[in-house]
């Protein structure tokens, strides 16, 4: 074979238009999927509007969910875990409980990872017009808000956020393990309780409306408390408040 021919006769050319009509290349459904979660756009851009790309996202999702399960729940874990994305993850999540519940159960908990997530998974699931989602859905919710620590009621539990936590636990209606934990879902639901048992809580109660914040360890996580007096507060009262 000459090399005219070797190198110029296996040339792979474009065979379809972009959005700008210039030529392009086909790729496969995988390589779309995983262009589409970990580039997460979903607002306007300059090639397509907001209601276009939404379309093109549940097209994508949907297809997948289809033809590839397996490999779309590996993708939105990849996505929201090493690609850092949150929404398009979130949105593919939505779509594959339709599909495959099994697979929905598996990664939820390593999807929906922070309150924040979960306000938006259940925006999604409602926008989709599923209301509440279904028993399958409250059943991983329910898994999700066992796991809630005080930290997380303090922070996330602030109307602005979609569904609150409040909102979640009024949707799942989980059943509390113990007292700690019954104190707690009656707190986020706006509930009297008993703070004793939320040391916390009623640390940052007691604190005011204080909004600067600090940053400490607690295990290997980095986490913030908003709370300007705990930079001198007592020993025993730091202890209550990071324990």
């Amino acid at each position: 074979m000459s090399m005219a021919k070797q190198l110029f006769g296996s040339i792979r050319r474009p065979n379809i238009w972009n959005k700008d009509n210039y030529p392009a290349f086909t790729r496969s459904s995988e390589e779309q999927y995983i262009q589409a979660l970990l580039t997460n756009t979903m607002g306007n851009t300059f090639y397509a509007d907001q209601h276009e790309l939404l379309n093109d996202a549940a097209q994508l999702h949907h297809e997948m969910a289809e033809s590839n399960p397996s490999f779309m729940a590996k993708a939105i874990v990849f996505a929201r875990n090493e690609g850092f994305m949150r929404l398009q993850p979130l949105f593919g999540l939505a779509i594959l409980s339709l599909y495959r519940p099994d697979l929905f159960v598996k990664i939820f908990l390593l999807v929906v990872r922070y309150p924040a997530d979960l306000s938006d998974f259940l925006s999604i699931v409602k926008g989709l017009g599923r209301g509440q989602g279904g028993r399958a859905i409250k059943r991983q919710v329910n898994r999700f808000l066992f796991g809630v620590s005080e930290y997380w009621a303090i922070k996330y539990n602030g109307r602005g956020w979609g569904y609150s936590l409040g909102d979640a636990i009024a949707t799942a209606h989980p059943k509390p393990a113990d007292l700690k934990q019954q104190a707690l879902f009656r707190y986020l639901r706006g509930e009297e309780a008993n703070l004793e048992l939320l040391p916390q809580v009623e640390a940052s109660r007691s604190s005011g409306s204080n909004a600067a914040s600090y940053h400490t360890k607690q295990g290997n996580s980095l986490f913030w408390l908003f709370d300007t007096e705990v930079m001198d507060a007592k020993p025993s009262r730091k202890d209550s408040i990071l324990t």
